[in-house]
């Protein structure tokens, strides 16, 4: 099954109803919940991985977010306790500086990666950086189960849209 566009009527509804939303949030914290609810009427997305790179050194990189989290860590405030990886595909994708696209992630994930937990069971993924002074600092991973696809066209406007969503969430850190 191909995730395709909404028409562009109930996009740009969905579009100004997140942009309401989000226009009061002053916690970042909240900001990511409440633009995950809106987004999610753009693409039906349940899973992902979010990790950082912000003041690591390489290979490094913590996960700030999983959907198979089953304990919310806030990545500002509880940072120490996030999952800390080396290497290995989140890695790669995380150094990248530049959107990651897989489409064969069954064959390209090793089972002593240190990232497996988070990607095992996944048949794709859309890997999408949020730079800051240009280098991809934090990357958030749409991932997608064997027989969902997403559509090619719709990926440019998801990157977009993540960027202008990171460098919001960064200007909510810094203000508070």
């Amino acid at each position: 099954m191909m995730t395709k566009r909404l028409p562009w009527q109930h996009e740009l509804a969905i579009i100004d109803r997140t942009r309401k939303a989000i226009s009061g949030v002053t916690d970042p914290e909240q900001l990511v919940s409440v633009y995950w609810d809106g987004i999610g009427g753009l693409i039906p997305v349940r899973d992902y991985v979010s990790v950082s790179r912000r003041g690591e050194q390489p290979p490094y990189c913590r996960v700030t977010r999983s959907s198979r989290f089953t304990e919310h860590l806030n990545p500002w405030t509880q940072r120490a306790l996030l999952p800390r990886l080396s290497g290995g595909l989140l890695g790669q994708i995380a150094y990248a500086n530049q959107p990651v696209i897989i489409d064969d992630l069954p064959e390209r994930l090793r089972a002593d990666d240190p990232a497996h937990f988070y990607l095992e069971g996944f048949a794709s993924l859309v890997a999408l950086p949020q730079y800051d002074d240009g280098e991809g600092l934090n990357v958030t991973a749409l991932l997608f189960p064997p027989g969902i696809e997403i559509d090619p066209a719709m990926i440019p406007m998801l990157h977009w849209q993540s960027g202008l969503f990171g460098r919001g969430t960064q200007n909510l850190v810094l203000r508070n």
